[in-house]
């Protein structure tokens, strides 16, 4: 299991109650395994614990921090504490988190007043994404199906199995796609009735590394674009939009990490998201830009020249304006931000081809420049910052005390 609930409580303050207050705690950490609640330590066998990714410590009563401390030091995973308004819950939750602190372990406190209407799936939510990432399979198209340097240094740091995929491989696929299959994606996902021979390679790219990705089960992939293009004349802009739109991550430019994040995306909400580069400022927002998005998260859309190479094609789309989280990860963490999107005043042809501005919770446009740790940003539909928060928490270590040699996946 990658979540359990550990429910904790002193029979002093009443069996029913307490059997009561966690089925009220059930309806808002939805679809995790609750444990009989612990009253006494002979009540739990933490060794079935220590494979799980995280746990929650769910704090019914007082005079439970001792427990709590020898179950969460035993297991020691990354641990929630969950408390709420009454009967010592947060007293108790306090004491076990300071005790932990000694140990080496960094809680996350959580304190809901009561759990009727607290919206705790989050935490659910965000330690099976980070679980189901640390047993992902990336994919990179290479002209020899070799590791690049920088897949190997991904794969080392992060623990995510990245694999080759021969190029030769992908356009020998791209050449045996029928001009009957092509069309018919042309049109129906494209809205091209009569493509032209450079749109049909671009199909035929996406349609080979579709069939690549599901035989080989790859979770996601990417490439280094601009050799690419150089080398054969056309992008694969197209491809990438419309794997993204078949909810198979594919990030531009051999990027790993944004790569990590649109995987973490589409567990986390079913879109993979949209990669894109900080590229001017209009009034208080941030412009963004790429020569492709996915299809699913514009209003509108069509077929121009890529920026840079002026080669076909690249993807000219609007933003659907609902709300966004911006996030860059790095190797040294996950940075988060609230933005709500806007149309750019006006569209550039000296920018990447798809365009908008953004605007940032409680930050200007020149100081999200002067703290920006990269370039490739990531936008994510909805407000998944809390979601972002618990895996970097876990995926980095910080539930841990520096230099503390427990148990725990790092990306450091």
């Amino acid at each position: 299991m990658s979540l359990a609930v550990i429910p904790l409580a002193s029979r002093i303050h009443g069996v029913e109650y307490c059997e009561n207050l966690v089925e009220k705690f059930k309806k808002v950490i939805k679809g995790v395994e609750f444990t009989n609640i612990v009253f006494s330590e002979g009540d739990i066998d933490t060794s079935k614990f220590k494979e799980s990714k995280a746990i929650i410590l769910l704090f019914l009563t007082g005079g439970t921090s001792k427990l709590g401390y020898k179950i969460a030091s035993e297991i020691f995973v990354p641990t929630f504490l969950v408390s709420h308004g009454y009967h010592n819950s947060l007293g108790s939750a306090l004491s076990c988190r300071a005790r932990l602190k000694k140990r080496g372990l960094l809680p996350w406190l959580v304190h809901v007043d009561q759990p009727e209407g607290a919206d705790l799936n989050y935490i659910a939510k965000a330690v099976e994404a980070c679980a189901s990432l640390t047993k992902a399979k990336f994919g990179v198209v290479t002209p020899e199906g070799e590791l690049t340097p920088k897949a190997i240094d991904f794969s080392s740091k992060s623990g995510i199995k990245v694999v080759g995929i021969d190029l030769n491989e992908v356009l020998a696929e791209a050449d045996a796609v029928s001009e009957e299959e092509a069309t018919k994606i042309a049109e129906e996902e494209l809205g091209v009735e009569y493509p032209d021979s450079d749109l049909i390679k671009c199909i035929n790219l996406f349609i080979a590394l579709k069939k690549i990705v599901e035989k080989r089960k790859i979770d996601a992939i990417t490439m280094e674009c601009f050799e690419f293009i150089l080398e054969h004349g056309y992008t694969p802009c197209i491809a990438v939009a419309l794997m993204n739109k078949y909810r198979i991550p594919f990030a531009c430019e051999e990027d790993y990490y944004s790569l990590a994040l649109m995987y973490l995306s589409k567990q986390l909400i079913c879109y993979p998201g949209w990669i894109a580069n900080p590229s001017g400022i209009e009034g208080n927002r941030l412009v963004l830009a790429h020569c492709t998005v996915d299809l699913s998260l514009v209003d509108r859309f069509e077929l121009v020249n890529h920026f840079e190479s002026g080669k076909p094609y690249a993807v000219k789309g609007e933003l659907l304006q609902i709300e966004y989280t911006m996030a860059r990860m790095s190797e040294k963490g996950i940075e988060r931000y609230s933005v709500k999107v806007y149309p750019v005043k006006k569209w550039s042809n000296e920018r990447c081809r798809t365009q908008c501005s953004v605007e940032l919770e409680g930050m200007t446009a020149l100081e999200f420049l002067e703290n920006a740790s990269g370039n490739h940003h990531v936008l994510i539909p909805g407000k998944v910052e809390k979601h972002l928060m618990v895996i970097d928490w876990m995926m980095y270590g910080r539930w841990k005390v520096s230099g503390n040699e427990g148990r725990g996946e790092t990306l450091q």
